[in-house]
């Protein structure tokens, strides 16, 4: 709900609009018991703000020209042209009216105020007596620009004629949608009869003298071309300003039309009937409608209470708001108070039944006269053989007695077998291989470490059937170790021994008998070291360190 209050200069009317309707009207006289009475309106809803809309006859306007220019330049010539025409008046404004399309192009002004307050004196003295929060001062020719779209007038050069009281008769100059001239002027016709429903009835003579005199003045400030057609518009009852229509019907320089007010407040979307048979609704209607129209004329002074009602209202809704959002988070904090105590209940459940197993457990446990180290070590040990009891050197030998059969020169005389996480396990070996086999041998090892436990197989051998030709066992020897390598099955082979001694220093010697035989046969032995990986899947429960698998060799 808002509240409008209207200062025609002879009276003060107060509306409240709710909904698209006026209600709550009251008029007062400028004297001691009219300001009392308003007084006593004003204090009975206190803390309501209002809306001051005025058409007085001391509100002057002045079309005007400027250099254009921007920032402070700007502001520094827009306050000398309030100063220009309204020094002493705090009630003042200028409004910008796009540029001149010729010349410098300068700036185009309306300058507007109150050049006597005198009139409002008295009623804004008790707005601010009583702490009313004010809007807003709003000139009533200004809100006519809002009317001319609504008439489909807004490019053109119109005048509108509105009548606010009896008494006084508006006439408003707008050049394509801008203000540039407004009079008040005392309206001399007098009441001759009144209609059914009370609507006066006026004398359409009266009328028509002031807006000829008012047209004579605009071609005189050269506002309108002599021979120029002017569109004249009156705002009204339709069946009051008929005969003025029929007057000046004939008349080439005006064009005028009759717009009906109730019919154009039923356009904005007025629900019921207007407060008063003049124009002063329908202008109050606008101001309501319109949010962004607040103020025109009043200075921070005047609308300080204004604005803290705006701050009191803010912090209401800001309170309002934390309020809420506190109510919410202390709801969702009394659900999750809720959720933690049903498992806090389950998990003092589950401790004692956990304190009841282990409690089971200990009692159990006292049956048995052993310390914990020796359990641990009874574990790891039965951990231990199982991880090593999947492994078998069968494959290992069946594949050794394949590459064997292929050389018959090449003797097995022991053979010892274990199972390691480690294929180095005993070092110190050399390998008769080339550099780029090393590497090739390098990498297959790191692949199988990765692969984890490895069959490990020490063999000793010698060679035979080589007669006194000791390269020939040599060569024999090479041959072997090539399959064993070729064969795929290992991923290691070293040798830690080979027959004879090739070392450049070293020598062979002996005779031709059977004594010297017996010698080189002595002397062909070899021992080679085999590595692969255990066959089979790992099982993960079998897996144990690799100190304590060294610790459970098997031996074969």
């Amino acid at each position: 709900m808002r509240r409008l209050l209207f200062c025609s200069g002879n009276r003060m009317l107060a509306f409240d609009w709710s909904g698209g309707h006026f209600g709550n009207a009251a008029c007062f006289s400028p004297d001691d018991d009219g300001y009392r009475e308003f007084e006593q309106y004003l204090l009975d809803v206190p803390r309501r703000p209002v809306t001051l809309l005025v058409d007085l006859i001391e509100e002057e306007f002045h079309a005007d020209n400027v250099p254009f220019v921007h920032g402070r330049d700007r502001k520094a010539v827009l306050d000398r042209a309030l100063a220009k025409y309204f020094r002493t008046s705090e009630l003042r404004a200028v409004r910008l009216q796009g540029r001149e399309r010729g010349g410098r192009k300068d700036q185009q002004i309306c300058v507007s105020g109150l050049g006597s307050a005198t009139i409002l004196k008295r009623w804004l003295e008790i707005i601010k007596r009583n702490r009313i929060a004010l809007r807003g001062v709003v000139s009533l020719p200004l809100v006519g620009e809002l009317l001319l779209p609504l008439i489909k007038a807004e490019k053109q050069r119109v005048l509108l004629v509105s009548q606010q009281s009896p008494e006084t008769l508006r006439q408003s100059f707008y050049d394509h949608g801008h203000l540039k001239l407004s009079r008040l002027a005392h309206h001399r016709s007098e009441l001759v009869s009144s209609d059914a429903d009370g609507s006066p009835t006026v004398y359409a003579n009266h009328m028509l003298a002031d807006i000829r005199n008012t047209l004579l003045f605009l071609k005189s400030q050269r506002l309108l071309q002599r021979s120029e057609r002017v569109e004249l518009c009156v705002i009204g009852k339709r069946e009051i300003y008929a005969p003025l229509e029929a007057e000046l019907s004939g008349d080439e320089s005006v064009n005028c039309r009759i717009v009906d007010s109730a019919e154009l407040a039923r356009k904005l979307g007025l629900r019921g009937a207007l407060p008063t048979p003049f124009c002063e609704g329908l202008f109050g209607q606008l101001v309501c409608r319109r949010r962004d129209l607040a103020n025109h004329y009043a200075p921070w002074s005047m609308r300080r209470h204004f604005a803290h009602t705006l701050a009191r209202r803010g912090l209401w809704m800001a309170s309002a708001a934390v309020l809420l959002g506190a109510g919410g988070l202390t709801g969702h904090n009394l659900y999750n108070a809720s959720l933690y105590t049903d498992y806090a209940l389950q998990a003092r459940t589950e401790v004692s039944r956990y304190r009841q197993v282990l409690s089971e457990q200990t009692q159990e446990s006292t049956r048995f006269n052993l310390p914990p180290d020796a359990i641990k070590s009874t574990v790891k040990l039965v951990s231990g053989l199982q991880a090593y009891s999947r492994a078998s050197p069968l494959h290992l030998l069946g594949d050794l007695a394949t590459v064997v059969d292929r050389h018959p020169q090449v003797e097995i005389h022991t053979l010892s077998w274990l199972t390691h996480f480690d294929d180095n396990v005993l070092p110190g070996s050399r390998a008769l291989s080339s550099r780029a086999e090393m590497q090739r041998q390098a990498e297959r090892q790191k692949a199988d470490r990765d692969g984890g436990e490895f069959e490990i197989a020490r063999i000793g051998g010698g060679m035979t059937g080589f007669g006194n030709n000791y390269r020939q066992s040599v060569e024999l020897f090479h041959d072997f170790v090539d399959a064993l390598r070729h064969s795929g099955h290992y991923s290691r082979v070293l040798v830690e021994k080979t027959p004879f001694d090739m070392n450049p220093g070293a020598g062979i010697s002996g005779d031709s008998g059977d004594s010297g035989a017996v010698e080189l046969r002595s002397r062909a032995t070899f021992s080679l070291l085999l590595a692969r990986p255990v066959a089979g899947p790992t099982d993960g429960a079998a897996q144990v360190d690799s100190g304590a698998a060294s610790g459970a060799r098997r031996q074969g």
